[in-house]
């Protein structure tokens, strides 16, 4: 009898903190909706061979950025990138990998500030077309206090066209910022599943009236 209640009692402590896993991902995803405002880069205007993109934030007190937006480079290129409601960024451009990171600060913070312009060479055939992206781990705003401002990231693609280029609207994601991890893109982790794998395999052998080679006894 005292083996069934070690079993018993070794069976608890497998699975209890597997349990406790299933219940974070929840308040992180509740967490994750408590942001500041947007961060978008949206599609403007399509000239002869060009487009133009802005960067643009609804978040208040911004006093600095920083993005790494990523491009398909067969279908456009960075050509310039200008400032708006701040001052011409600081610029690393790649056309042949396909990203371009920009930066800036000032010394007050803006309300909802149209950031910056940047204007892509469209090199692609009709009809092909590339997302822009943010990469996270490059991309967030800040205040005043150099204190990270969280945001959610929204950003379109562009569509070459037989009439020029157009933005298509590309799905919002949410964040607070660099490394924060995003979601896990499951409803179950990996930890959950193993955590529920050991305990049914612990609950198979004690079914036996087996745990770890001793026969539990009646």
């Amino acid at each position: 009898m005292r083996y069934a209640i070690a079993a018993l009692l070794l069976l608890c402590v497998v699975t209890a903190p597997f349990v406790a896993v299933a219940t974070a991902p929840a308040s992180a995803d509740a967490a994750l909706q408590d942001t500041a405002g947007e961060l978008t880069l949206t599609v403007d205007d399509a000239g002869d061979g060009t487009v133009t993109t802005t960067l643009a934030t609804t978040a208040d007190g911004v006093a600095g950025y920083q993005a790494n937006v990523t491009f398909d480079p067969s279908v456009v290129r960075a050509q310039s990138v200008t400032g708006v409601d701040m001052d011409d960024p600081v610029t690393n451009v790649n056309n042949e990998q396909g990203w371009v990171f920009l930066t800036q600060s000032a010394a007050n913070g803006t309300d909802a500030p149209t950031i910056a312009q940047i204007t892509f060479e469209t090199v692609g055939e009709t009809g092909s077309e590339t997302s822009l992206e943010f990469v996270r781990e490059d991309t967030l705003i800040n205040d005043a206090e150099s204190e990270s401002v969280s945001v959610d990231y929204r950003t379109q693609s562009i569509a070459v066209t037989d009439d020029g280029a157009v933005g298509v609207d590309a799905a919002t994601a949410t964040g607070t910022g660099p490394n924060d991890g995003g979601s896990s893109g499951g409803l179950l982790s990996n930890t959950l599943l193993l955590g529920v794998a050991v305990g049914l395999g612990i609950a198979a052998l004690l079914g036996a009236g087996i745990l770890v080679g001793v026969r539990v006894s009646s």
